[in-house]
């Protein structure tokens, strides 16, 4: 991990939290990535690279429509104005 600031991505839907538990699992056991019941927040220097990786991951495994990659993608969405603020 780097010393850039965390990213959180704020009121998150069930489906989101549960999108992000389920796709980035590896991402969430080596600390990069943390989840609350609301929030994710992301930890690095690529925290919209983390996220499309799982979305991949999650295309090949789910599909690309419908949970949980659709629903990623709203977390993603989120991330993507937290970086632009």
């Amino acid at each position: 991990m780097t010393g850039c600031a965390p990213i959180k991505a704020t009121n998150l839907t069930g489906a989101n939290v549960n999108a992000v538990r389920q796709l980035m699992v590896d991402e969430i056991a080596d600390g990069v990535v943390t989840v609350t019941a609301t929030t994710a927040t992301f930890r690095g220097e690529a925290p919209l690279e983390l996220i499309e990786n799982a979305i991949e991951r999650g295309r090949a495994q789910h599909g690309g429509r419908g949970h949980p990659v659709a629903s990623l993608h709203a977390v993603r969405r989120k991330v993507a104005t937290a970086l632009a603020d």
